[in-house]
């Protein structure tokens, strides 16, 4: 697994190669959720597997001790260090495939699932003009975002939410794990309105229902497309009703009694690469 000091701290992240690189690739950054790593994150999206199909490169990187340092600054523990420069960290990831691998720079991408996907929100302000577009499972935008200031550029974002979820509610407000506090979200509609403001893009969105299988966890999937922003920045959110704090599509990596429901019929994984395929920085 290759390593990298940033910042006096050894950091990791599982790296998947597609066979055959003769030109630069896209490079998908896959951040994982409070409490995960890498190698976890890798196998509950299997974004490995589509990496190795769709022919881009897949970096997994592992927060310090589990948890990445978004806007809500939270620390695990009384021995967790005040301040973890996971942006200079993601950064330096960056260079360091850049420079072993051909990336095409005009198309990195990040994908996050809860306290990552805060954490590609951070990027998206922080080091935004690297990156060509995010994805956001189970994560909205902490309650004081706006206190840090402006994403300097439009940013491509898809956003995707069970209604019932049980840690990041749909409705916004207090996350919890059980009875530990994790901080205050924005609801998906008002994360949503920011994001189509930011951008410029044009209301109201497009709307289509996704169809439903016989699988026992199929669920009712709403598209809302939000176009025309500026550079093409889209807004895309897909409501997954009944699903849970889960990937859909993808490992029920927890009981349902703590997480909610995976939908079946519905895979985050592919409809987030669909996306980025429509979107480089220039």
């Amino acid at each position: 697994m290759p390593t990298l000091i940033h910042d006096d701290l050894e950091r990791r992240y599982q790296l998947t190669l597609p066979a055959n690189m003769d030109a630069p690739a896209p490079l998908v950054i896959v951040l994982h959720g409070g409490g995960g790593n890498g190698s976890a994150i890798a196998e509950i999206t299997a974004f490995d597997a589509l990496a190795e199909r769709e022919g881009f490169i897949a970096a997994f990187p592992s927060a310090y001790m589990r948890h990445w340092y978004d806007d809500r600054n939270i620390r695990l523990t009384d021995s967790h260090p005040e301040f973890v420069d996971d942006v200079g960290f993601i950064a330096a990831m960056i260079d360091a495939i850049a420079a072993q691998h051909p990336v095409d720079l005009g198309r990195v991408y990040i994908a996050g699932a809860s306290n990552g996907a805060m954490l590609a929100f951070r990027l998206t302000r922080e080091i935004g003009h690297r990156i060509a577009a995010v994805g956001a499972v189970m994560g909205l935008l902490p309650e004081h975002y706006r206190n840090h200031g402006e994403p300097e550029v439009a940013m491509p974002i898809c956003l995707i939410h069970g209604t019932a979820d049980p840690i990041v509610p749909y409705t916004g407000g207090e996350m919890r794990v059980q009875r530990k506090f994790y901080g205050n979200a924005l609801s998906v509609d008002d994360t949503v309105a920011y994001w189509v403001a930011h951008n410029h893009c044009i209301t109201p969105p497009t709307i289509e229902e996704l169809p439903e299988s016989d699988d026992e966890n199929s669920m009712l999937v709403r598209r809302e497309t939000y176009e025309y922003g500026t550079d093409n920045a889209e807004v895309v959110l897909f409501v997954v009703q009944g699903g849970g704090h889960t990937w859909p599509g993808g490992k029920q990596y927890a009981g349902e009694w703590l997480i909610g429901k995976t939908c079946s019929n519905f895979n985050a994984t592919e409809a987030i690469w669909e996306f980025f395929q429509r979107h480089r920085r220039g």
